[in-house]
């Protein structure tokens, strides 16, 4: 090294933050709330968006990922035993369309922007 160079260095004092000012001089953001990490509230959000995200595509997978409006009831043909004639009958059922899959998503990204949201700075 140089003494030119080690000369513009000098050592942090207790109290400099990274930039080399007093943080007793300079606003605390901590007492503000605003830390380097995001807040809470900021985490609760997206965590809650990825919940129902997924809640929201297993549901819909699981139903059988129909890609039509919901259904809740099926239609099942069964035989009558004596005749043999076959005939509709209505089974209570429910099977997840693209509405569900659509509302869920839409709310996830509404959590995901509420959460950008919250995530700005606060001028102090």
């Amino acid at each position: 090294m140089t003494a030119s160079r080690s000369s513009q260095y000098a050592p942090p004092r207790p109290g400099d933050n990274l930039f080399g000012m007093n943080s007793t001089a300079s606003t605390n953001n901590t007492a503000a709330g605003n830390t380097a990490r995001a807040p809470r509230a900021t985490h609760a959000l997206r965590l809650a968006a990825a919940v129902l995200f997924a809640g929201t595509v297993a549901l819909w997978a699981a139903t059988g990922a129909h890609r039509g409006w919901t259904q809740t009831s099926k239609v099942v043909l069964q035989q009558d035993e004596i005749t043999g004639i076959d005939f509709p009958v209505h089974q209570k059922t429910f099977v997840a369309g693209v509405e569900v899959l659509a509302v869920g998503v839409a709310f996830a990204a509404a959590l995901v922007t509420a959460s950008l949201l919250t995530n700005r700075r606060r001028k102090v």
